[in-house]
């Protein structure tokens, strides 16, 4: 082979060996770069879903805690007979909560039967609602014994105080789903004074968290799926993973003891997995822990992101660069061969001039001349080519540096120019898009810092929503450096809705906040009524004025958006800023909405849930304390019963005692004979029912003058002056006193006359 052709292959195969090498690098580059992206914003997606899932769980879990508190005091008011109060709490909790499938008390047997000694034995009462209407089923268990496997053995022993399982397929009647549903419990331990009474028991579906995980931004690159505590996959996105061993999945993963730690501690891990049934057989593995409080192992969410799409992203960014600079360099390369061809004599001279070219040794170029025209324009091109070389290379290392502005300009451009235009122009391009990029990801930071911040506030104990209103609404109007802010709250009263403002930050307006605003009513009722956010550039005269060190000024723009968790409106937010509001952060109000609603939603429940409790004590108090008093006033009549039976036996032995002497007899009002203790009786020759029933009239047989001296006789008598009369029966002459027995209030009773023998 000539020193010439020698000479072009090894050219070609170096700049093939250069570019090659470039290519591979700048592939790499791009590749490690979206690699690391792709996978800090899955570990960022992965944990936010993992703290909203936690939430949910954890919420559910205060329920439980609860219940049990409420039956507890349950049973320390009405000891054996709290099972009709038991029953309509029950009742009462399916019918206000019914995302849960089902609630179910266990008592243990001796806390609801007084008769029962044994110290094993539990009351089972399942709650759930059917065909809208909430029933109670009952059942026995262990009455015999218990299995200490069991999860209610280990809660009745304080080895787990709260319960918190894996998903079961359950099929049952109350289940609004044709088939089998996926359900998980969350149960907690019932104490009365310390000691263990019975557990609550909450099935909640499986769907719920799903959709958790499926509400994910759509550039989300990785794929999410739970590992629950028994090691199964559930919410996996190939459904015939889904209840199967997450090691007979992944059976291929690296770091196999460590990731086991991993899920059974409940800690953030990380690996790789290489599946070679697939194309892209690796991928990398996220493990982030999801936390119930009290609770034993963790369930862990798992996102996978594949390695072989990144790479495929990363190259399709580059080729059309490398084709071009390819097909330039190809050119070139041609063109020199066809000048090499016809060279001669100045061969070598060129043969220099190009080694220098290739060599970048440009300030040793000679310029060529010859005296042959034929040659001499031979030489004019070779120089043509060192000069659009030089240019070019100029140009080149110019964009090296970052130049991308570098003017080009050439007349006739050729394959190699257009090539490199075309790459400053893809450079251009791709430096717009990576500034782009760059904005994009500040955008995601910020939003994601955001909801981050955000979360803090709703994962507080909140109890007082005026204090969560003022928390949220003070740090959105701060985030998004707006001035002023307000959220109102949706209320009910007399069975209608309407918001009401409970915290405003930074308002100094002519027009000032309402307090209540009807639903429909200005921009606040109109955007809750909608449902839809709100947003004015124009705002109109007079509606607002934000008062700052450079006087009052209008806003720039007003932005409100309603609070709406399960298609229901909890309230509204209302943001006035001099800078424009962009759409990004719209965008993230319009994301953060449903978590202050979710938040507004269960802190109305929780309250709720307090006011019942509450209710439900000031209730029991009372009965306790008319109980007490109704038992004081019984044990009161029963002692005067007994004081009054204790009296009438003693006067009945005084009236005994005083009959074998005198004659006693007792009158009603009209003069009616009542009673009569009478010894002298058979002497005179009368009966006792001659006399008894009979009015005195009738018994004196008195004539129709002596009536009326009776009549006045009687009265006075009834009048309660003290009135006597003798008469004979027989041979003996009596002396017999009335007098008049008043009752309780002072009105004439009966009359008492005792007659004594002369």
């Amino acid at each position: 082979m000539k020193n010439n052709n020698k000479n072009i292959a090894i050219l070609i195969v170096s700049l093939l060996t250069v570019y090659s090498l470039l290519a591979a690098y700048f592939v790499h580059d791009d590749y490690v770069f979206n690699l690391d992206k792709t996978i800090k914003t899955s570990d960022s997606y992965c944990k936010n879903k993992s703290e909203q899932i936690s939430a949910h769980i954890n919420s559910y879990v205060s329920t439980a805690n609860t219940i049990a508190e409420m039956l507890s005091s349950a049973k320390e008011k009405y000891g054996f007979s709290m099972m009709p109060f038991c029953e309509q709490s029950l009742k009462n909790i399916c019918i206000s909560n019914p995302e849960i499938a089902s609630v179910t008390v266990t008592w243990e047997y001796s806390q609801v039967n007084p008769e029962w000694i044994k110290p094993v034995g539990r009351l089972a009462m399942k709650a759930y609602m059917i065909d809208g209407m909430p029933k109670i089923e009952r059942d026995t268990v262990d009455l015999e014994g218990e299995y200490v496997s069991e999860s209610y053995y280990q809660m009745k022993n304080g080895t787990v105080h709260t319960l918190f399982t894996s998903p079961e397929q359950v099929a049952a009647d109350y289940l609004s789903q044709n088939g089998a549903v996926q359900l998980y419990t969350i149960a907690t331990r019932i104490l009365l004074n310390g000691d263990y009474i019975g557990m609550v028991t909450l099935e909640l579906p499986l769907k719920d968290i799903d959709l958790i995980l499926q509400d994910m931004p759509l550039d989300y690159a990785g794929k999410p799926f739970l590992v629950a505590s028994d090691g199964k996959i559930y919410c996996h996105y190939d459904n015939e993973a889904n209840r199967t061993k997450f090691f007979d999945n992944y059976s291929q993963i690296e770091r196999n003891d460590e990731i086991a730690q991993v899920l059974n501690e409940g800690v953030i891990g990380s690996t790789n997995y290489v599946d070679e049934k697939r194309d892209d057989a690796k991928s990398h593995l996220t493990l982030i822990p999801i936390v119930v409080k009290d609770s034993g192992k963790p369930w862990t969410l798992v996102s996978e992101i594949y390695f072989g799409r990144i790479v495929n992203q990363s190259i399709r960014k580059v080729v059309p660069f490398f084709i071009l600079s390819f097909l330039g360099l190809m050119m070139m390369v041609f063109v020199t061969v066809q000048f090499a061809r016809k060279s001669t004599n100045p061969m070598q001279r060129v043969i220099t001039v190009l080694q220098q070219i290739d060599k970048g040794e440009h300030d040793k170029v000679e310029h060529l001349e010859s005296g042959d025209d034929e040659v001499n324009h031979f030489y004019q091109a070779v120089n043509q080519l060192a000069q659009r070389t030089l240019r070019t290379t100029e140009f080149a290392r110019s964009i090296g540096t970052g130049n991308l502005n570098i003017q080009y300009d050439v007349e006739n451009p050729n394959a190699l120019d257009l090539a490199l235009l075309e790459m400053q122009k893809n450079l251009r391009h791709a430096q717009q898009e990576e500034e782009n990029r760059k904005q994009e990801n500040e955008k995601l930071s910020w939003s994601q810092n955001g909801l981050a911040q955000l979360g803090e506030y709703l994962r507080m104990n909140n109890v007082d929503i005026t204090e969560f209103a003022f928390n949220v609404i003070s740090f959105l109007v701060k985030y998004v450096k707006a001035l002023q802010g307000g959220i109102f709250i949706s209320e009910e009263q007399d069975g209608q809705k309407y918001l009401s403002l409970k915290a405003a930050y930074a308002f100094d307006r002519k027009k000032q906040l309402e307090s209540r605003v009807e639903f429909g009513e200005s921009l606040v009722g109109r955007c809750a009524i909608e449902g839809k956010y709100i947003f004015l550039t124009d705002v109109p005269d007079g509606y607002l004025y934000i008062t700052s060190g450079l006087g009052e000024n209008k806003p720039q723009c007003i932005l409100l958006v309603p609070l709406k968790f399960e298609d229901e409106v909890h309230g509204v937010i209302e943001i006035a800023s001099l800078n424009m509001i962009e759409q990004y952060q719209i965008e993230f109000f319009n994301n953060v909405a449903e978590r202050i609603a979710s938040s507004i939603s269960n802190i109305k429940k929780n309250i709720n849930t307090a006011e019942l409790l509450n209710k439900f004590r000031t209730q029991s108090d009372e009965l306790a304390f008319r109980e007490s008093e109704i038992e004081k006033s019984v044990q009161s009549i029963e002692s005067s019963k007994a004081s009054l039976e204790k009296q009438n036996f003693e006067n009945e032995v005084i009236l005994d005692v005083l009959s074998k002497s005198c004659i006693i007899t007792q009158y009603d009002v009209l003069g009616v004979v009542r009673d009569l203790r009478d010894n002298f009786l058979d002497e005179t020759g009368y009966k006792m029912s001659d006399i008894l029933g009979h009015n005195l009239k009738e018994i004196l047989a008195l004539t129709k003058n002596d009536m009326d001296n009776f009549d006045k006789f009687w009265n006075d008598i009834i009048q309660g002056k003290s009135k006597s009369r003798k008469f004979t029966r027989g041979d003996r002459l009596f002396k017999e006193t009335f007098t008049l027995i008043k009752d309780a209030d002072g009105y004439p009773s009966k009359v008492i006359s005792v007659a004594i023998p002369k």
